[in-house]
């Protein structure tokens, strides 16, 4: 739905890194909205803004209509509904397990060695990771299909996310699942129960330590093993995830074990089968018979996309994962070895700099404790949600804490958005006003 020519610029036109933040092009989505028959440009913004009316209207232009840009994009959409093959996925699943195997454990390898890995790795999840965006995009107009033949029935709306969820082979769920055991485990011992009452700071030391809770530390390293490379920031390689700070994944696994059993993700993802499979038959039917053969092809796309989406995300995450323990070993040699030198002062290095800075870290001192103190200056400030034109100065940018505060609702109010997992949830809520 772009051209070559409107993506020839010496910038990314859909995305961009501002003061330290990715921001999307919110103006691509809608020119694709415009050329894409039967969208709107609620439909473009719905994905990034829910039901918040928080970035400026479109600028239009005599530009955004497009026939050529439309055939070719209406002719893309129907190869990608005709087949369930996503081309380049197995041979990235093979390409990145034969780097991983090729590997030398990171306690054997020099310090080149380390840089190495990373820098090979960087140029190949790169273009893995535009698979990744290329099936995500495939994803949407499954998704697209199956609202525009559900769309005109009678009766209340259909609500997609019934149709696809309970699909089964999803490699998310995995690490869902095993946190799961991990708290029966948890909570049938009653030496690791003791342990988890006591608190979370250093429990995976405490449980090191003790000899009766053997069978537990032994199985919780087996889902550090498998499942190390997820958690918050997975993406980042500067961040922690359960496989670098284990007390991450024991803070779920405390969550767990408190949970009664009808949480069980394995019973309530066979509930969700049931009633997935309940919701097609009837969204289906609703479905005028002309259509329906459309229906089945959104259908289709779109599970076989969710799933390919999240096995291309599993893969990814653990390629970087390899990365992030071989920067962490290296900066942890480095600052063994130089006075005044961080463990983390590595990922304050640009790619350019890093022969040199190995040779001589004491000599960045002063560019990484000034980056530091830019990233530390940011994480306190609120970014502008969205910007036309120039993104404001930073010093114009409101402190983090000075956020405005919703005003109190009342009992009964309703609260309306767009929700970010679909279901019932039985439990105490909390509301979040500061994350």
């Amino acid at each position: 739905m772009v051209t070559r020519r409107e993506c020839d610029e010496d910038a990314d036109v859909f995305m961009g890194v501002f003061a330290g933040y990715a921001y999307l092009n919110l103006s691509i989505t809608r020119v694709i909205a415009i050329r894409t028959p039967g969208m709107s440009m609620m439909d473009a913004d719905a994905p990034f803004l829910g039901s918040e009316d928080r970035a400026p209207p479109h600028s239009r232009s005599w530009r955004d209509t497009n026939l050529l840009a439309t055939f070719r994009g209406v002719r893309h959409a129907w190869g990608i509904l005709s087949t369930n093959f996503l081309p380049g996925l197995d041979d990235a699943v093979e390409e990145i397990a034969t780097w991983r195997a090729g590997l030398k454990p990171v306690e054997a390898s020099s310090d080149e060695e380390l840089i190495d890995a990373v820098t090979e790795m960087l140029p190949m999840v790169g273009r893995i990771f535009a698979l990744h965006l290329a099936i995500t995009g495939g994803t949407g107009i499954g998704l697209d299909v199956l609202r525009r033949t559900t769309r005109n029935r009678r009766g209340p709306a259909i609500d997609l996310m019934a149709l696809l969820g309970g699909l089964g082979e999803v490699a998310s769920a995995a690490p869902a699942a095993a946190l799961w055991e991990l708290g029966r485990l948890a909570r049938a011992d009653v030496a690791v129960v003791g342990l988890f009452e006591e608190g979370l700071t250093g429990l995976d030391d405490r449980l090191r330590a003790d000899v009766r809770t053997t069978k537990f530390v032994e199985a919780f390293d087996a889902f550090l093993d498998q499942h190390g490379a997820r958690g918050p920031n997975e993406w980042e390689m500067g961040c922690d995830v359960w496989g670098t700070d284990p007390d991450l994944a024991l803070a779920l696994v405390d969550r767990m074990r408190l949970a009664s059993e009808d949480h069980d993700p394995s019973d309530r993802g066979a509930r969700r089968t049931i009633e997935r499979e309940e919701a097609v038959v009837v969204a289906r039917r609703s479905v005028r018979p002309g259509f329906r053969w459309l229906f089945d092809r959104g259908l289709r796309c779109a599970v076989s996309r969710i799933r390919g989406r999240e096995r291309c995300k599993t893969l990814l995450v653990e390629a970087i994962h390899e990365g992030r323990l071989r920067l962490q070993e290296l900066g942890q040699r480095l600052a063994g070895r130089h006075f005044g030198v961080a463990d983390d002062d590595l990922f304050y290095v640009t790619l350019d700099e890093i022969e040199s800075y190995l040779a001589g870290p004491s000599g960045y001192a002063q560019a990484v404790a000034e980056r530091r103190a830019i990233r530390d200056r940011l994480t306190e400030l609120e970014p502008p949600f969205c910007f036309e034109g120039r993104i404001p100065p930073v010093d114009e940018w409101a402190p983090a804490s000075g956020r405005t505060r919703p005003a109190p609702q009342e009992v009964g109010s309703l609260l309306t958005g767009t929700p970010g997992s679909s279901g019932v949830a039985r439990g105490r809520a909390r509301v979040v006003l500061d994350p």
